[in-house]
């Protein structure tokens, strides 16, 4: 753990002194050498005081300061992705001996704030019901629907008016299951009963299961537990319920956070009934080859699909599978964006989402 914030803290002043930098070798003044210094400081010390607070503190200060830290870490990363191009850019023209074009620092400033805007605007959109149809030959019956909560991170940044709307939009499709596949809960020394209320009213026909995220880790294990429970949410770790005959849910916790090997998973699935039909939750979108044929349908999550354009495409260095539906052998599999987001309140170029899954039996 002491090895991963000395990283972050790197990493974090990194990107402060390399768009700082790039600022300044545009404009240089003497102000912009003040912020040349100031913004790797002041930035830094707002961001680590934002996770200290999350984990440690209950004060009054603790929601617009952790707000506050959330939005910069966006801003920040949108400024050096921005300032990272136009590096390279600059490097590109002094191979080719070209001289810089004065409007180039101008123009970054106008795409990093409009990028901003819409990252903002973007973080507060409603998520979109994603509609997804499939057959299935051994399903129990006619047809069964099914209602996809991920990456909610209810706590500081997420409102109670969001979680009631989320709530309500769900409860408008009349689902015959709510599956809640991990990041669900954020934490914080106190359980949130405000949104507890609120999740309550969550109705489903056959119950609403979850399975664990690594956030859910990250906030106290038995802290997130008392937080699915109290909000009547059933988890199922490494655990099958039959909600009736010929159906079966489980729900294994985040392949990494748990430190759930391939091996473990695969011991796992050979403990399931072929003969049911197998929906199975997992947080982080991996081993499909290994529930290959175990589980006829997967949901997964993690990914948020990137959540704030360019971190998309490091995402997919790590991932197979973003985003979308898929299907390996006999099984489905859906990886979802996410209903709301972690951290900044922010998305570029990605939509939040709640899954409603169709299956009609052949």
């Amino acid at each position: 753990m002491y090895i991963f914030f000395a990283v972050f803290l790197i990493a974090v002043i990194g990107l402060h002194v390399f768009s700082a930098g790039t600022f300044y070798y545009f404009f240089p003044s003497k102000i912009t050498k003040i912020l040349l210094w100031l913004m790797p400081l002041a930035g830094t010390l707002l961001i680590m005081s934002g996770f200290a607070l999350q984990r440690k503190s209950e004060s009054w200060l603790n929601e617009p300061v952790i707000l506050a830290a959330y939005y910069w870490i966006g801003v920040l990363f949108i400024i050096f992705s921005v300032s990272f191009v136009i590096a390279c850019g600059v490097v590109a023209l002094g191979w080719l001996k070209i001289a810089v074009p004065p409007w180039l620092g101008r123009a970054g400033l106008v795409v990093s704030a409009l990028f901003i805007i819409l990252a903002v605007i973007g973080g507060q959109r409603t998520p979109e019901i994603k509609k997804i149809n499939l057959k299935a030959a051994g399903l129990p019956v006619e047809k069964l629907s099914i209602a996809q909560i991920s990456d909610s991170h209810i706590g500081i940044g997420v409102s109670v008016k969001r979680v009631r709307k989320m709530v309500e939009e769900i409860n408008a499709l009349e689902p015959d299951l709510i599956l809640i596949t991990g990041d669900f809960y954020e934490g914080g020394k106190k359980l949130r009963q405000q949104e507890i209320d609120a999740l309550k009213g969550l109705k489903a026909k056959y119950g609403v299961y979850g399975s664990m995220g690594n956030h859910e880790f990250y906030a106290g294990l038995g802290n997130s537990l008392d937080f699915y429970e109290a909000a009547g949410v059933k988890p199922l770790r490494q655990a099958t319920v039959r909600p009736l005959p010929g159906l079966a849910v489980s729900g294994v916790d985040d392949f990494n956070a748990a430190h759930i090997s391939a091996g473990d998973f695969s011991n796992f699935l050979n403990t399931l009934n072929p003969k049911d039909y197998n929906i199975l939750m997992e947080h982080e979108p991996r081993y499909f080859e290994t529930a290959q044929d175990k589980v006829n349908l997967m949901l997964c999550g993690h990914t948020h699909r990137g959540q704030i354009f360019p971190f998309n495409w490091l995402v997919r260095l790590r991932y197979k599978h973003v985003y979308g539906l898929f299907k390996y052998g006999g099984t489905n599999y859906y990886v979802t964006s996410g209903v709301f987001y972690w951290g900044p309140p922010m998305r570029l170029f990605t939509k939040n989402e709640i899954p409603f899954i169709t299956i009609e039996r052949e």
